[in-house]
């Protein structure tokens, strides 16, 4: 692992690299709409977006989705839940 670079932040940068060749665009832009979201509110407002039944239905389209590894999964939850919580799943290495 690069010098400064946390296990989140390769996380997902990996997610990213996922959803440009793996997701319908429009749930790609609706991933990182909310990633870039989380990244600007604070606590209180983030906990009310993750309570949102469009986040809900984003949750449910990840984990369903056909050809993704329990891993790319993970990766991709790393860019919608809290920066708080632990990283689904650790990258190799």
């Amino acid at each position: 692992m690069s010098a400064g670079v946390t296990q989140r932040e390769q996380l997902e940068d990996y997610a990213r690299i996922l959803l440009r060749s793996d997701f319908p665009s429009d749930l790609e832009k609706q991933i990182l709409t909310i990633h870039e979201g989380r990244n600007r509110m604070g606590s209180a407002e983030w906990s009310r977006i993750q309570k949102t039944p469009i986040y809900k239905s984003i949750i449910h389209a990840i984990s369903t989705m056909k050809g993704l590894t329990d891993q790319m999964k993970g990766a991709c939850m790393s860019l919608i839940t809290s920066r708080s919580d632990p990283p689904p799943f650790y990258l190799p290495g």
